[in-house]
């Protein structure tokens, strides 16, 4: 049978799997809203070219168009690495976050316990004969 602790540590590291996916998706969601259009003009600073079309940049983090002029500054979201966008569970006493070496907390100890026993029956019924205490003495008779 499998200790609390590491089944523990089975189930955060699957939670950081399941993040780690998460947040590669959000990235690459992200990254598909940002577009870029040609138009005559910026509408921002005005901007044109003689006789071209000026490359409008739509940034839907800021919520702003521009052309590349008006815009210095990239995505907010992509100048994060990914450790940045980090993943917390909250107990009844903090916001913990969840790293690769997470602090253990005391408090969900009782939680995981009453959530593992109503997720897993008993195998055997708890009216079985092995399970009841047996005592040594012999049976009392009434009279």
């Amino acid at each position: 049978m499998m200790s609390e602790r590491v089944f523990a540590d089975i189930l955060a590291a699957k939670l950081r799997g399941c993040y780690e996916k998460a947040v590669h998706v959000f990235r690459t969601i992200h990254r598909m809203d940002h577009f870029h259009t040609e138009m005559d003009r910026c509408p921002r600073c005005f901007r044109t070219k003689d006789g071209m079309k000026v490359k409008v940049n739509a940034i839907p983090c800021r919520k702003e168009i521009g052309c590349d002029r008006c815009h210095r500054e990239g995505c907010e979201i992509e100048e994060k690495a990914g450790e940045d966008l980090q993943a917390f569970y909250q107990c009844p006493h903090a916001l913990l976050p969840l790293n690769d070496t997470t602090d253990e907390c005391h408090c969900q100890s009782r939680l995981l316990a009453v959530h593992l026993g109503s997720a897993y029956p008993a195998i055997r019924p708890e009216n079985s004969p092995d399970l009841k205490q047996r005592s040594n003495s012999p049976p009392r008779r009434k009279k």
